[in-house]
């Protein structure tokens, strides 16, 4: 049995909720936090450890109202180690949620989406 990590979202960080035995990953809310490399690190540890030896079926899910650009760096090295394992046959799915209307959002989802050959999927919400 894995470590689940559950993270309450504040102002500037968002909710984190990684469930290993069961292949989710859901990240939402504002992320700005002072250091993304240090509130972001512990994290990105736990998925690659996961990714070494990962459920059948993998869902990364994000639900984002900001994300500032030193946060969207370290998406980025979250997206290319999915993509490593993906290119190895284990089956990743990415779910980007985004506000009816939030343009920057989706934008951002789409340069990720582009930047990776992952599977991806958009959603709206109100």
């Amino acid at each position: 049995m894995s470590e689940i990590i559950k993270l309450k979202g504040t102002y500037d960080t968002p909710a984190i909720h990684f469930n290993p035995d069961e292949g989710v990953f859901s990240i939402s809310g504002r992320s700005l936090p002072a250091s993304a490399f240090d509130f972001y690190s512990p994290i990105l540890n736990a998925v690659i450890k996961y990714l070494e030896n990962p459920q059948a079926s993998s869902k990364f899910e994000f639900k984002m109202d900001f994300v500032s650009s030193s946060s969207t760096k370290v998406f980025q090295e979250l997206f290319h180690q999915l993509e490593q394992v993906h290119q190895k046959g284990s089956k990743v799915q990415v779910n980007w949620y985004y506000k009816f209307g939030d343009d920057d959002m989706k934008e951002l989802g789409d340069d990720l989406r582009q930047d990776s050959n992952l599977p991806f999927e958009f959603i709206t919400y109100e």
